[in-house]
């Protein structure tokens, strides 16, 4: 099969697929008074512009041809149309896949000759599309994180709560006699009236990490040489 004859009967598949969704759901909710012959007449265009594509395959050309009489019931012309255009869509299917595996094998390719700038063209849009959903992913990651090292300027924690963050003291105690554990201490500052967090990550003297977690009231506040993350 050529390959301009498989980007064409591609091009008619989604077509094929739609007549036939939209028939069968015609049969299932009975709603197909007064589109019997729409049907038919969809049909048969699409089947003509395949048997065309297609003029020696017999069972296209013959055994998919439509022949519905006019006097035909609404639900016998719909019937036959979902029918046929099922078994159309399902066979055409499989012929592209095989025709393209087949080149394949044989060392075509379906895009040969195409146009190189477009499939440029198409790759510089994907690059752009990641690129920008890349960005908005991480704006909106970053959008409530606030971090900076700040001393104990009231000014700086009135910032922080007109920009609705939150802040998150961070406390390291460090031993120098060696007999202690150290550990890593993060309490969440909550506003006035909601439950704090606090997280501390202890690592012992065997190299055993040790994870706690605690309520905090609002009362209790960290030592003055504590560092604040806001």
């Amino acid at each position: 099969m050529e390959r301009e004859t498989i980007i064409e009967l591609r091009k008619l598949i989604p077509a094929l697929q739609s007549l036939h969704k939209s028939v069968e759901r015609a049969l299932v909710t009975e709603t197909f008074k007064g589109t019997g012959n729409m049907a038919v007449k969809s049909y048969t265009s699409l089947h003509a512009r395949v048997a065309a594509l297609l003029p020696d395959d017999d069972y296209i050309t013959e055994a998919l041809l439509l022949e519905v009489p006019d006097d035909a019931e609404e639900a016998d012309k719909v019937a036959q149309v979902q029918l046929a255009a099922s078994q159309l869509v399902m066979y055409l299917e499989q012929q592209v896949r095989d025709a393209r595996r087949s080149r394949r094998h044989g060392g075509g390719d379906i895009f040969a000759g195409a146009d190189i700038d477009e499939i440029k063209e198409l790759g510089q849009e994907l690059r752009d599309r990641i690129v920008s959903q890349t960005r908005e992913t991480l704006r909106r990651a970053m959008s409530n994180i606030d971090i900076d090292i700040s001393s104990d300027d009231d000014d700086d924690d009135d910032e922080a709560e007109s920009r609705g963050k939150r802040k998150v003291r961070v406390r390291v105690e460090h031993t120098d006699d060696g007999d202690d554990d150290e550990y890593i201490e993060a309490t969440d500052d909550a506003p006035e009236g909601e439950v704090r967090r606090k997280h501390r990550v202890w690592v012992t003297k065997e190299g055993e990490t040790i994870v706690e977690e605690d309520d905090v009231s609002n009362e209790d506040e960290p030592a003055d040489d504590d560092v604040e993350l806001i």
